[in-house]
This record gives C-alpha cells, sequence and structure tokens, in this order.
C-alpha cells in the first residue's frame, strides 16, 4: 500500500503478497481482502496411460509454494482414485518455497545434479534442508564425461555423507536430438547410452521406494 498524490492509499498489484497485514492494521477497517485468481492446475492423461498434474502461475504473481501443495492434494486424490502407490513429484531447482513444498512429508528424495562446483555447493543445501525435514535422498549425477576427476570425487562426498548414490548419467548428443522431437530420450533411442543410464537409475530406485 502507497498513498497516492489525492492522499488516498492504493494498492500495486504486483507488489501485494497477499498477507493481509494492511487490513489488521487499517485504523477504520476500510481494507477488505478478496481472493484473487493467480494461476491455473491443469489434469492431463499421458500416453503412457497415468494422470499427469501441472500448474503456473500469471507472470509477476507469489504463493508458488501455495501452488505445489494444492498440486499434491489433488495428485495424491487422483493416484487414490487410481489405486496408484507411487506420486513422482518433479520440484524446481534450488531450495525456495516450491522445493521445500515438493518435498515435505516425502517418502524419497531424488537429487539431480552436474559435476561442477557449482553444482555441488547448491547440492549441499539441499542436502541440508533435505536433513532438516528427515527425508532420506538419494544422488544421479548428469552430464557426466567431460570432467572425471570431478565427478569421481563428487560420486565419494556423496557417499561419504552417508547419501545414497543412484548412479550417473552420460553426456549424450541423442537426449538433444530427443529434445528438439519433443520426446523422452528413452523412446526416441532406448539403446543410446543416457536411455540406458536412466532405464539402470529407476529400476534402482524402483527397489527403493
Amino acid at each position: 500500500m502507497i498513498e497516492g498524490a489525492s492522499g488516498k492509499a492504493f494498492t500495486i498489484k504486483l507488489m501485494c503478497e497477499g498477507c493481509g497485514v494492511c487490513k489488521l492494521v487499517c485504523p477504520t477497517t476500510a481494507i477488505t481482502v478478496d481472493e484473487a485468481e493467480t494461476g491455473t492446475i491443469t489434469v492431463q492423461r499421458t500416453i503412457y496411460g497415468f494422470e499427469c498434474v501441472t500448474g503456473k502461475l500469471w507472470l509477476g504473481e507469489h504463493n508458488s509454494g501455495l501452488l505445489v501443495s494444492n498440486i499434491r492434494n489433488l495428485a495424491r486424490r487422483k493416484a487414490q482414485d487410481a489405486g496408484c502407490k507411487v506420486v513422482i513429484i518433479d520440484a524446481a531447482p534450488g531450495i525456495g518455497c516450491p522445493v521445500i513444498a515438493s518435498i515435505t512429508g516425502a517418502d524419497y528424495l531424488i537429487a539431480v545434479t552436474e559435476p561442477t562446483p557449482v553444482a555441488k555447493r547448491n547440492l549441499e543445501r539441499l542436502f541440508r534442508v533435505a536433513k532438516h525435514f528427515r527425508v532420506p535422498t538419494g544422488v544421479v549425477i548428469n552430464r557426466v564425461g567431460r570432467s572425471y576427476g570431478f565427478e569421481k570425487s563428487l560420486e565419494k562426498w556423496v557417499k561419504e555423507l552417508g547419501f545414497q548414490f543412484l548412479g550417473s548419467i552420460p553426456f549424450d548428443q541423442e537426449v538433444v536430438k530427443a529434445l528438439v522431437q519433443m520426446k523422452p530420450v528413452i523412446d526416441y533411442n532406448p539403446d543410446t547410452p543416457a536411455s540406458r543410464a536412466l532405464i539402470e537409475i529407476a529400476e534402482g530406485v524402483e527397489k527403493i521406494v
């Protein structure tokens, strides 16, 4: 809320967090807080036979954590109705609100990283969040093959910290070609090195969860 030239207060929509404090402190109770649509949640059936719940916020809107929580709740209900035992949540990168909303209460976390010093620092921060919420965590190293020495030291570091190392995905040009065709690399070419690695990792994760 800011004061305009006329002396009347008004709201800058893109800066409003929707917290409602302005309503609480207004001495004349002149402010009301109404619900507003800030994004959408959609459900679509994939070509693989299962339903996928997705969401998006309108440009400049907030409450990404709340959006993720609502998506999770809907996905859980859909899974129960379909008799599914596993719900996979594709979380955002980093450790912000949407990530915390994604991993809270999860049975298992798969952290996908790359063999670079920056990625290692980000992974270390994610480890702290996972420990705080007591979520068992496994690690996959992506785009492997360009820095062998660092890759091996990263794998060793993950194991020394007590986290599961799930496997590595090699750098593979076939992945780029699959993305251009808008297909999963396993569908595009199941015999490529990245596809074989993904299948092996998936089989290992299936035994864990």
